[in-house]
């Protein structure tokens, strides 16, 4: 079964063994040349990223339902008295900073492993694999495909906006500095009085 789970996940290596010992047998400058030819012929992997990111979504998030459910089991476990012990002079031991730990982790890994399991759905769903074809998509969905220069009163638009943000912070920044000059002046006066 590993064998089959290399295979599929782990294409590559299956391909530089079988070049390593071909290259071995032939000499130094063929080897640096069938090098740059098995990058440029190395064979898609069988699953693509998007696909690879559900499974191991999916695989994270059963992962962490199992360490959810023995957390639980483990807390269950310890509330239950032993067989002699009546249920008022029980008193478990607990550790709050290590059960507030535990549960800020489990909390963390579930939000992960579901986030993981969404993102790999999704890019399924939108056949995306990688970060361009999300932009590619993005921009033709936008109507931008092509980059469509914008027109003279959006470009006015923008100036005029961006004008209006630049006097915004160096108003502000003027404020400061003429607070630092006053309180500068005040620390001049109080120790001239003195």
């Amino acid at each position: 079964m590993s064998w089959l789970l290399k295979r599929w996940f782990f294409p590559e290596e299956q391909n530089s063994s079988a070049s390593a010992t071909q290259s071995t047998n032939t000499s130094i400058p063929q080897s640096s040349q069938s090098q740059s030819q098995l990058q440029q012929e190395t064979p898609p992997s069988l699953l693509q990223n998007n696909q690879k990111l559900l499974i191991g979504g999916l695989l994270f998030f059963s992962l962490s339902t199992f360490i959810t459910r023995r957390s639980l089991l483990r807390k269950h476990r310890n509330a239950i008295p032993p067989y002699y012990t009546s249920s008022v002079y029980h008193k478990p031991e607990i550790n709050n900073t290590l059960e507030a730990f535990e549960a800020l982790n489990i909390a963390t890994i579930n939000v992960f492993s579901i986030a993981m399991a969404a993102l790999g759905g999704a890019m399924c769903a939108f056949d995306v694999n990688t970060m361009t074809e999300a932009r590619t998509k993005l921009r033709a969905g936008m109507g931008i495909a092509h980059g469509v220069p914008p027109t003279e009163e959006e470009e006015r638009q923008f100036e005029d906006e961006m004008e209006e943000i630049l006097s915004k912070v160096l108003a502000k920044k003027d404020i400061a500095e003429i607070r630092k000059k006053v309180e500068a002046a005040r620390a001049e006066g109080s120790a001239k009085k003195e």
